[in-house]
């Protein structure tokens, strides 16, 4: 899917080509942290990173902006093409601060609750 995004114009690192591992090592609350201390915006398959309150905790201190699909047995043309539709969309939420976690759908986005954080907060 990096490919494909990339093809598109976006730019964008992946956990692999930052933190030079292909396996699942890095714990979510160290790259979430990771993410919000550079002001990136995460893009994920993983939807339960809302649900583990470590994941919840390191979403709401470092002010991350997540999106993740809302469907994760996607092929990775599929996964792009769902970024990719709602990228206008996606530009304009996230031009607001994090904390925020948004649900990418074929023709729209979702913006989730995060338990602890106020719905008018972000």
């Amino acid at each position: 899917m990096p490919r494909l995004l990339r093809e598109s114009g976006l730019d964008l690192i992946t956990m692999v080509e930052h933190y030079g591992t292909a396996d699942q090592t890095v714990a979510d609350p160290e790259w979430l942290e990771l993410v919000g201390a550079n002001d990136w915006v995460a893009f994920t398959k993983d939807e339960g990173i809302r649900f583990q309150a470590s994941n919840r905790e390191a979403l709401i201190e470092h002010k991350v902006r997540c999106l993740y699909l809302a469907r994760q047995d996607l092929a990775a043309s599929e996964m792009a093409a769902r970024f990719l539709d709602n990228l206008p969309a996606i530009a304009r939420a996230c031009i607001r601060p994090g904390p925020f976690m948004i649900a990418i759908y074929p023709s729209e986005i979702r913006k989730m609750p995060i338990r602890g954080v106020p719905e008018s907060d972000g």
